[in-house]
């Protein structure tokens, strides 16, 4: 019983160390393929993605920033101040949310999750305010 048990800790100390070195040569491979295989992401500035907001995403963000930094908000209060549905003022907020405008808070409303403006957001409020000056 004893030499049964042993041989099948070593067979299972074989499969893990086989299948580790498995794993590892295919790490390797796929970062070898990822310098062939063109990037549908880059870091350069020429190849960024534009996006656009509508007036109603810019509306969600300036009034979410009004509230400055540490306070939260969510889609009815902004729905009631914005006199819109909240499900239309969830669409922004989520969209801003996907492009790192809004961080979710904790807790939540409603079932309305609470945000806040992040700090790319405010940067992007920022410029955004100071173009409308400019022009």
């Amino acid at each position: 019983r004893r030499i049964a048990w042993y041989a099948k800790v070593a067979i299972r100390i074989a499969v893990f160390r086989v299948s580790l070195g498995l794993h590892n040569l295919q790490v390797k491979l796929r970062r070898g393929f990822r310098h062939i295989t063109p990037r549908r992401w880059s870091s350069s500035g020429s190849e960024l993605a534009e996006v656009h907001f509508d007036d109603l995403d810019l509306a969600v963000l300036r009034s979410s920033g009004r509230l400055g930094p540490g306070f939260a908000t969510s889609a009815p209060d902004l729905a009631a101040e914005l006199s819109l549905r909240p499900a239309q003022v969830q669409q922004s907020l989520d969209k801003l949310r996907k492009y790192r405008m809004l961080d979710i808070a904790t807790g939540s409303s409603d079932g309305f999750h609470n945000y806040h403006v992040s700090r790319s957001g405010f940067l992007f409020l920022k410029s955004w305010l100071q173009q409308a000056h400019h022009a």
